[in-house]
């Protein structure tokens, strides 16, 4: 038989467009018994091949195409390990490369044992070097001095002189020396068809035109078939990698690690320390007080937890949780289903009571299947990185690692791409990218089959037809490798003694992606950054800065202003409550209590939204609830008579079928993941349960019926309740402390001109004074100076934040700017560019000095001569020296217009923060309606906006339309501007202009426009 061995997959990032799949698929039905994949520099889809083969019953030739660095110069080697052991020392050999490439030296190459067979590559090759370069001599005393596990490849018999010439001199050396040859003809696609597809992938990989000269294409580079095997290779030629692949025998499955094991003081067994901690936290939690339901219930999850062995994991998290407290880092109280575990109530890991909640361990770990638990860490976007060296420290820096994922070339983004490497004209790439409108998600094909617009512009021409031909072939291939945003995996041993590593960004990284990890006992940690607890600990710092009295799990949560806020909707800058649709849920169901506010983040997801309304019927009306079955009041009464949450789906499931709660949880998670078998051997049982239980056949039916219902939609009550409480956080803070709240919101938006805009315009309607930047007092944040919030400097357009610091840093070290002279002279020492002074004018930020911006920015010519005349050269340093000049230079003073301070203020800050222009036009337009009135509005209407921003978006039909962002001196307001009005008004909608508008609103948020007219461009 024959075996082909030097295939490359897409995984050699932007060299392949050969996916695993296909591969393996091409082996099977190619009669192969055998494949071989050779990615080169690394071995990301080594594991996915391997299982892949085993699936297909096919044998899998795992390689890695490596560059030896000899004299200076990079030759490709391919190493495939025959067993574990090779394999074990390919993967040390990847922790030592030192660059994505795959490079290594010829001493590292030379340290690896017989369990790797080594084959030296010809494309480029060393050999291939010494033979063009006529060193005879060396290439017999290299080839003779090689070792057993060394073989030669060798290339095709074709027309390609090259392989020829090389050919000629290999074959008799390596019969000389008894060294073995081996078939190696290189695959980068699968057949001829997609050879196109392989030229626009290296010209995208190289950032050029396919019609580049410089780029040098495989024109041969296809997968073999047997009949194309015996053309280009002799019988005798093609056995030897049959014998080859003989010698391989590797498994890996039997390479497991384990998580670090944690013992208490005098080295206390971990399920012991487990229990004792566990015990001291329930004690701490309930005042001392001994509570048998507790007791009971804590006893279960344990008994549990360590009958599975995960005592080590919930260790580690409890120690990552209890160092970030120790560092004052606001760890969220929990998410997810992990929020069901008294266990992780008690050791400080969650903070929301699940007994007093009614909240399920089953939900998170199922004692009927063997799962690992699943504990996502909410951590403050700022403290992330802090928590991840935390445990590179604790644990050991080659025990922790970030898990690899792959980018890739999705339907927009491989639309850009080949159109670039096809060197296409931009016009006509942007008509076709207008086409896709906001098709996220869908694929080429689907949006080819579903928009009759982008198929018509891709059938329109030849040039089209072929970008979307290559397009299709490229689509979903690797891009970019990054890591995973939360995942990290700790290990009892080094990742390197386990799976792949490579070095992404500094950071080690497994070369595995995430769904082949745990199969070798690696268990992922997820820190998720959360940008809303890093507004709460920013808060919280400013209130109490020495953190002494404000403990933000100890507010109250009946607090009656927080309620009194959240009832009236301002929930501007409040976790998952900002969007409209949630607002429209939290002000039809008025929460008062934390139950309350975790149905408002229930019932706004999709499927659930259907509900709201029979929610609010029941509530406000307690006799038009009915059950089913009597049994079914218990369940549902706390929610008036809905099924809400995923856990009554499970007591549904326990109480009419008999069910445990662990199999009430495999039967919902059946129907939500659609695993049709489960389901029915499960339906099975729940019926034979509630028949012999005395349940009628209609109670039994209509019971199924519901659970199937909810099941799929149902919200994780867990989750709902962990989200509420972050969400009563933000809450209680606006609404009793406000001006810090706005503070730090307005810092998680700096740099985002419209939300800043929203909190800008929320803190003038509680007469919170915002100041505008002051090169005296402003920060590189916005901070609060007498009961005022100050802008940064580096919020003003052309400021950056390093030259920021800099004009701060020099207010730091040699006192206040005393006025416009005093910091024009300084600031020249830190920036010699007159258009930083100009943007520093124009954004405000020197109108402390009580001169008008005409007056400093008229004078900077005459002060640029007076620094010119100030400078001198000595040394080959440049200096500057006012006591030089004996006369400084007077400013002549000018006054402001009032329309142009506004101008800058909006294009230099991106806001109005005294007043907006719309005030003053209004006055001309008496019937006009504030974007305040119009949020409730149904009919026509006029109104007087600014506009933030234009979105161009296209009609199923293919239409031009645009979506406009406005605002007033009330809030905010969107424009639906259709097809036809938009081909009228299009020229006059920019950014900044004032207009006059007359549309309806109907149901929908936006307002439909019928007439537009500039009040002021």
């Amino acid at each position: 038989m024959t075996v082909l061995l030097h295939n490359r997959s897409c995984y050699s990032i932007l060299g392949s467009t050969i996916t695993v799949e296909k591969l393996v698929s091409f082996a099977r039905e190619s009669g192969y018994q055998a494949i071989g994949l050779a990615d080169a520099g690394n071995l990301f889809a080594g594991c996915q091949f391997i299982r892949r083969c085993a699936a297909e019953g096919i044998k899998p030739v795992l390689g890695m195409e490596v560059s030896v660095l000899i004299e200076e110069r990079r030759y490709p080697f391919i190493i495939y390990p025959r067993n574990s052991e090779g394999y074990l020392e390919l993967l040390h050999l990847t922790s030592q490369m030192k660059s994505e490439d795959g490079c290594i030296t010829s001493e590292q190459l030379k340290s690896l044992s017989s369990d790797c067979l080594i084959v030296i590559g010809y494309l480029n090759g060393w050999l291939t070097h010494l033979i063009i370069t006529g060193q005879k001599e060396r290439l017999e005393k290299t080839v003779c001095a090689l070792p057993e596990n060394y073989y030669l490849a060798l290339p095709p018999r074709n027309n390609n002189m090259e392989f020829l010439s090389y050919r000629e001199t290999i074959i008799p050396l390596s019969g000389k020396h008894n060294v073995r040859l081996l078939p190696m003809k290189l695959a980068l696609y699968a057949d001829a068809k997609e050879y196109e597809g392989y030229q626009a992938m290296q010209a995208i990989k190289y950032q050029t035109t396919i019609s580049d000269d410089q780029l040098v294409f495989n024109a041969d580079a296809a997968l073999l078939s047997p009949k194309k095997a015996e053309e280009q290779y002799s019988a005798d030629e093609l056995r030897e990698t049959d014998r080859f692949a003989s010698l391989i025998d590797l498994k890996i499955d039997s390479i497991h690690s384990g998580l670090p094991v944690i013992s208490g003081e005098n080295n206390t067994d971990s399920k012991i320390y487990l229990r004792q901690l566990c015990i001291a936290g329930l004690q701490k939690r309930l005042n001392g007080k001994d509570d048998p339901v507790y007791r009971r219930r804590l006893d279960y999850e344990l008994q549990i937890i360590t009958s599975m062995n995960f005592e080590n994991y919930f260790l580690i998290v409890y120690d990552i949780i209890l160092q970030a407290r120790k560092q004052d880092i606001n760890i969220g109280p929990g998410r997810g289903s992990a929020v069901g575990s008294l266990v992780a109530w008690c050791l400080g890991i969650t903070h929301i009571d699940p007994i007093r909640y009614g909240l399920y361990f089953e939900r998170f770990l199922n004692p009927e299947r063997a799962k690992m638990p699943d504990i996502d860490i909410d951590i403050p976007d700022a403290s992330r990185q802090d928590i991840i060296y935390y445990c590179r420290q604790r644990y050991g820096a080659d025990r922790v690692a970030h898990i690899i994922t792959f980018s890739s070339l999705a339907a927009r983004a491989v639309l850009r791409d080949v159109s670039a490497a096809l060197g296409m004209q931009e016009g006509n790439v942007e008509m076709i990218m207008r086409s896709l409108g906001n098709s996220t998600g869908r694929s080429l094909m689907e949006n080819y089959r579903s928009n009759a617009s982008f198929s018509r512009l891709i059938k329109s021409s030849d040039e089209n037809i072929r970008l979307f031909r290559i397009a299709l072939m490229l689509e979903g291939l690797p891009r970019n490798i990054s890591t995973h945003a939360s995942g990290i995996v700790i290990s009892d041993r080094a990742i390197a003694d386990t799976v792949p590593v490579i070095s992404v960004s500094d950071n080690l990284t497994t070369q595995y992606a995430m769904e082949y990890l745990e199969s070798f006992g690696l268990i992922k940690f997820d820190f998720l950054g959360l940008r809303n607890l890093s507004t709460i600990t920013e808060i919280s710092k400013s209130i109490d800065p020495g953190r002494r009295n404000l403990d933000i799990l100890k507010i109250p949560l009946n607090d009656k202003a927080t309620y009194d806020l959240l009832c009236r909707v301002d929930t501007n800058g409040i976790f998952q409550l900002e969007a409209e649709a949630m607002k429209n849920v939290t002000a039809k169901l008025q929460p008062r209590s934390l139950e309350e506010l975790a149905i408002v983040m229930a019932l706004g997801r999709p499927g659930s939204s259907a509900y709201i309304d029979q929610y609010v019927i029941n509530r406000d009306n307690p006799s038009s609830i009915t059950y089913l079955h009597e049994d079914f009041r218990e369940i549902l009464s706390s929610t008036c008579g809905i099924v809400i949450y995923q856990e009554q789906v499970m007591q549904i499931a326990q109480k009419i079928g008999g069910f445990s709660l662990g199999k009430a949880n495999l039967l919902r998670e059946a129907i939500s993941k659609k695993k049709a078998e489960n389901i029915e051997a499960l339906k099975n049982d729940f019926y034979s349960g509630a028949l012999s239980r005395g349940y009628s056949s209609k109670v039994v039916d209509e019971s199924y019926q519901l659970i199937l219902k909810f099941a799929g939609y149902g919200f994780n009550k867990s989750h709902a309740m962990a989200y509420a409480l972050i969400a009563y956080q933000l809450a209680y803070f606006k609404a009793n402390h406000p001006l810090h709240f706005y503070c730090a919101i307005l810092n998680s938006v700096l740099g985002n001109n419209e939300k800043t805009n929203v909190y800008i315009r929320e803190c003038r309607g509680r007469n919170i004074e915002i100041r505008v930047p002051d090169v005296n007092f402003s920060s590189t944040s916005f901070i609060i100076k007498d009961d005022a919030i100050i802008f940064p400097l580096n919020a003003i357009k052309g400021i950056s934040s390093s030259l920021a610091e800099k004009i701060i840093a020099e207010r730091e070290q040699k006192g206040a700017y005393a006025d416009f002279m005093d910091f024009y002279q300084r600031f020249c020492a830190l920036e010699k560019d007159s258009k930083y002074l100009e943007s520093l004018i124009r954004g405000c930020a020197l109108d402390g000095f009580n001169e008008s911006h005409t007056t400093m920015l008229n004078g900077i010519t005459s002060l640029q001569k007076y620094v010119q005349a100030a400078t001198s050269a000595a040394s080959g340093q440049i200096s500057l020296d006012f006591d030089l000049i004996d006369d400084k230079p007077e400013l002549d003073r000018y006054a402001d217009n009032r329309d142009q301070l506004l101008n800058d203020q909006f294009s230099f800050l991106g806001v109005y923060l005294d007043t907006l222009p719309t005030e003053d036009f209004r006055k001309n337009y008496p019937h006009s309606l504030l974007a305040n009135d119009i949020a409730g509005f149904r009919g026509d209407l006029e109104a007087v906006v600014i506009v933030n921003s234009v979105k161009q978006h296209r009609t199923r039909t293919g239409e031009q339309m645009a979506f406009v962002s406005c605002m007033d001196e009330s809030g905010y307001v969107d424009l639906a501007v259709m097809p036809r009005e938009y081909q009228r008004y299009s020229p006059m909608l920019k950014k900044g202009i004032i207009i006059y508008v007359r549309g309806r609103k109907d149901e929908r948020n936006s307002v439909r426009v019928n007439e537009l007219k500039l009040i002021r461009g």
